[in-house]
C-alpha cells in the first residue's frame, strides 16, 4: 500500500469536530490561513465531509512522517482519476509541488498562495469557547477561558490549569521551534505601543540578529496571525499597539502577569482587527460603527465614568455608543447623549 492509499482509507471517520462560526465558501481553490493549532485542518475536514461523500475526497497530511512528496506528486494525477476524487484537502500546503488540474483543492497554511481564495481563521473567540466547553454557566466558562486560553483543544481536553499551561507552552514550542526565544522577547511587550525598530534595538545584541531578519520574522508572524499590530486612531505615523493570537502568550513565556494587558488582549481578539484602532489613554475605536470599546476589568462607577470623560476629551470623537467591558460589573448611563453600557466580558463577547 502506498501513501495515497493510506491517506484515502484512513480519514473517513466522523470524528468529534465541533462547528466554528467561520463557514468555508465553495471555492475551487481555497486556503484556510491562520496560526498553527487554531483548528484549520479540523474546519476543512468537517466542511469537506458535509460537502461530498468520503470516497470523493482525499485528505493529504504533509505533517504525517510517512508523507513522501515525490511519491505523492508523481502518482496523484492517476490516483485522482482512478478513484474519482473531486476534492483534495491538503494540510500545510506551501504550493511548491503540483496538484492535478480539474480537481478542487482546499488547503491549510500560514501564508498566501497564488490563485487561491483565502479564509483567515483564528483561535476560539469566547462564543466558540462556550460551545466547545459546553458549560451551562457563562461565568464559570469565563474563568476557565482566563485560565486555559483560546486554543481549540484546551476546552476539549478536560484537564486542569497546570496541564493546560503545559500544553499551551508545548504548542508555542512546536509552533516557533528555534525562534521561540526571540518570540518570547517580543511577547514581553504585549499591550504596549512600540515600533519594530524599538524591538530590534532591544534584541539585536542578545540574538545577534540583523535588522532585515527581524523585520522579516515580525512580518511573517503578523501575516501568520500570531501578532496583531493595531494602529492608533487619528495618527498615521504613530507606533502600533501589540497583541497576540492567544491572550495568555506573555504569561506563558514570562513570570510576570499583567492582568489589565491580558484582559485588553482578550477584548481585542473579539473585535474585527481590520476595522479597529487603539486610543490613548485606553480603548478601541471602530469608526465605521462609531463605537468605542473600553476594557476596564475592575473599577467602580465613578472610576469608569472618569475614564470615559478622559477618553472623549483626549481623542475628540463623537461615538454613537460606548461599551465598557469589565470582569463583573454591569450598569447603563448616558454622557452627552451617548449611550454607555458597562458589561461583564462573558455577556459582552456573546452579544457584541
Amino acid at each position: 500500500m502506498g501513501i495515497l492509499e493510506l491517506f484515502y482509507h484512513s480519514d473517513r471517520g466522523d470524528g468529534r469536530i465541533l462547528p466554528r462560526k467561520r463557514a468555508l465558501p465553495p471555492s475551487p481553490k481555497l486556503l484556510v490561513k491562520g496560526p498553527r493549532y487554531c483548528g484549520k485542518w479540523a474546519l476543512i475536514r468537517d466542511s469537506a465531509r458535509n460537502l461530498l461523500p468520503p470516497e470523493r475526497t482525499l485528505f493529504i497530511d504533509t505533517r504525517d512522517l510517512r508523507f513522501d512528496r515525490g511519491e505523492v506528486e508523481s502518482r496523484l494525477p492517476q490516483f485522482v482519476e482512478k478513484e474519482g476524487i473531486e476534492l483534495l484537502c491538503i494540510r500545510d500546503y506551501d504550493g511548491s509541488w503540483r496538484v492535478p488540474e480539474g480537481v478542487k483543492v482546499w488547503a491549510t497554511g500560514e501564508r498566501e498562495l497564488e490563485g487561491f481564495d483565502t479564509v483567515s481563521l483564528s483561535n476560539l473567540d469566547f462564543e466558540e469557547f462556550l460551545a466547545f466547553q459546553r458549560h451551562s454557566d457563562p461565568k464559570v466558562a469565563f474563568n476557565l477561558f482566563l485560565k486555559g486560553g483560546n486554543y481549540p483543544e484546551i476546552p476539549l481536553s478536560g484537564r486542569g490549569r497546570e496541564e493546560w499551561e503545559e500544553r499551551n507552552q508545548q504548542i508555542l514550542h512546536l509552533t516557533f521551534c528555534q525562534e521561540l526565544p526571540l518570540f518570547r522577547e517580543v511577547a514581553a511587550f504585549q499591550g504596549h505601543s512600540l515600533s519594530v525598530h524599538f524591538i530590534y534595538k532591544r534584541v539585536k545584541e542578545q540574538f545577534r540578529i540583523g535588522k532585515e531578519r527581524l523585520y522579516t520574522l515580525f512580518e511573517r508572524w503578523r501575516e501568520g496571525g500570531y501578532i496583531h499590530s493595531i494602529p492608533k486612531w487619528g495618527s498615521q505615523g504613530a507606533v502600533r499597539k501589540l497583541f497576540f493570537h492567544n491572550f495568555l502568550t506573555k504569561p506563558l513565556l514570562h513570570a510576570d502577569r499583567e492582568f489589565p494587558k491580558i484582559f485588553e488582549n482578550m477584548v481585542c481578539l473579539e473585535l474585527p482587527k481590520e476595522a479597529i484602532f487603539y486610543m490613548e489613554p485606553l480603548g478601541f475605536y471602530l469608526p465605521e460603527e462609531e463605537r468605542v470599546v473600553l476594557p476596564i476589568p475592575f473599577g467602580d462607577e465613578v472610576r469608569i465614568q472618569k475614564r470615559i470623560d478622559q477618553l472623549l476629551q483626549k481623542n475628540r470623537i463623537e461615538p454613537r455608543r460606548i461599551e465598557v467591558v469589565t470582569v463583573g460589573r454591569s450598569f447603563l448611563y448616558e454622557v452627552g447623549g451617548i449611550e454607555c453600557e458597562i458589561l461583564p466580558f462573558y455577556r459582552w463577547a456573546v452579544g457584541s
